[in-house]
């Protein structure tokens, strides 16, 4: 998990509560133990790995070593041959490769006539004759990288609201749960005075009725228990540890979470967020590739290689050049070997190709199609912008709304309290039942379920917010 990502998460939800749970400790053991966000951290990683991977494939490279290395051994004396070599090569999009390797063999005997060496120099280049540099590989893994340290920054932040909702998923299904089992167990009762009254004739039709509403209240109980188990279990399953119960939250979220959450602020950036970066490098992608097509879209290949042999004294070299474009390729050689008397066994090469079924102007006209694509991608970042602009003011709206909606359910808790404690202490002096006594527990927790939920819904609207702006 990035820690830039981490550290906002929990400065978010920051407790100084120790001995019952907080929304931060809930957060940090499911970051710590859950399985789905490990594997989601692997996912991550081999992402990153194979970015990496395409990032230093495309870096300059060289290589330097000994081939061919061998020794043998005779009477006479030993004989040693190598090939010592150096090579060099610029990245894929704007290839140009040099390389150096010399065949040397030597040996110990006393006549040394069979000692000799070859030094080879090659190299190797494209140019594009329109003065344009081939940057898609390099915008492309630009891109990937962006794209890469922008998804793991979601997917910490994405799985923070995943444990959030089912953190109020569970909140929730326990005090519909509880709410129904109160409400079983008051008719349950009210059945039973009544019988006991003969306020019900047992057969009656009366009693039958009362029957059947309490075995739909029974019914309606076993479908919330097995709501809140399932929610248990899918909070097991995602957080890698059991939701405890709404008693076991702290009474009052901490003063320092609730401080960082209410003064959060969203801004909204000059360049937008990863996907509008995104839309940009495509279209700075497809503005190269117009720009390389101009002009036929031209390169000129070259190539040369000179080597020296110690045995015949001999120089030779070989030059190499080409010209191509989608319809036409013209290719020139010149070769030759070179003593201390002569220019010896010259040698030109010459060929001319054009393809009968490509044209100039159908080569024109894909250039215009080039150029269109990336006017089409400067629009399609353009639209993104805007989308962004707009989720922005929806996401403005929806965290004040949520701040709103907490401040008001605060108010409403608090007084639950309150009350609470007045019931608490008339029930010590004998005025409540303990009807009465459990009907209040249940209204305070109640309370608590409808603070907690909405202290993480504007949790949940925050990180939307962070979302927004990756």
């Amino acid at each position: 998990m990035p820690k830039r990502s981490f550290c906002i998460i929990v400065c978010l939800c920051y407790s100084l509560s120790l001995y019952s749970y907080s929304i931060t400790s809930i957060l940090q053991d499911a970051f710590s133990k859950s399985q789905v966000y490990k594997n989601e951290q692997i996912a991550l990683n081999k992402s990153r790995v194979l970015n990496d991977i395409s990032y230093l494939d495309n870096k300059h490279s060289f290589a330097f070593g000994v081939k061919n290395a061998s020794a043998e051994f005779k009477s006479a004396g030993t004989s040693y041959a190598m090939e010592p070599f150096f090579e060099f090569s610029t990245s894929s999009d704007n290839p140009f490769r040099i390389s150096v390797n010399s065949p040397i063999f030597f040996t110990t005997k006393s006549d040394d006539a069979d000692n000799s060496f070859s030094p080879r120099v090659s190299m190797e280049g494209t140019i594009n004759l329109n003065g344009v540099i081939d940057n898609s590989t390099k915008l492309n893994l630009q891109k990937a990288k962006m794209l890469q340290n922008s998804n793991e920054e979601k997917a910490s932040y994405q799985f923070a609201k995943r444990v959030y909702s089912a953190l109020s998923s569970c909140i929730n299904a326990e005090i519909n749960y509880k709410k129904s089992t109160l409400n079983a167990q008051k008719a349950s009762k009210e059945y039973l005075v009544d019988l006991s009254l003969d306020n019900l004739t047992l057969d009656s039709l009366t009693e039958k009725s009362a029957q059947i509403s309490l075995r739909a209240l029974e019914v309606e109980n076993e479908l919330l228990l097995a709501i809140y188990e399932n929610s248990k279990a899918n909070f097991l399953s995602l957080c890698g540890f059991e939701y405890a119960s709404l008693a076991s939250l702290d009474e009052k979220i901490g003063e320092n979470e609730l401080s960082s959450a209410l003064s959060f602020e969203f801004d909204i950036l000059e360049r937008g967020n990863s996907d509008i970066r995104s839309k940009y490098y495509d279209f700075l992608i497809a503005q190269n590739k117009a720009e390389l097509s101009k002009n036929g879209g031209y390169k000129l290949k070259l190539s040369a290689d000179t080597q020296y042999s110690s045995i015949d004294n001999i120089y030779s070299f070989n030059a190499n050049t080409s010209l191509s474009s989608d319809y036409l390729k013209i290719s020139a050689g010149f070769g030759a070997d070179v003593d201390k008397r002569a220019l010896e066994n010259p040698k030109i090469d010459l060929s001319l190709s054009l393809s009968p079924d490509k044209s100039i102007d159908v080569d024109k006209k894909r250039s215009e199609s080039y150029l269109l694509d990336a006017q089409s991608k400067y629009i399609d970042y353009q639209y993104e912008y805007q989308e962004y602009l707009a989720n922005s003011i929806k996401a403005k709206s929806e965290l004040e709304s949520a701040r709103a909606n907490y401040d008001l359910i605060s108010i409403k808790y608090d007084y639950a309290i309150s009350e609470y404690e007045n019931n608490k202490a008339l029930s010590l002096l004998g005025y409540k039942s303990s009807d009465d006594d459990a009907t209040s527990e249940f209204n305070l927790q109640s309370a608590k379920a409808e603070y907690y939920k909405s202290f993480l819904s504007l949790l949940d609207k925050i990180l939307d917010a962070r979302i927004l702006n990756l």
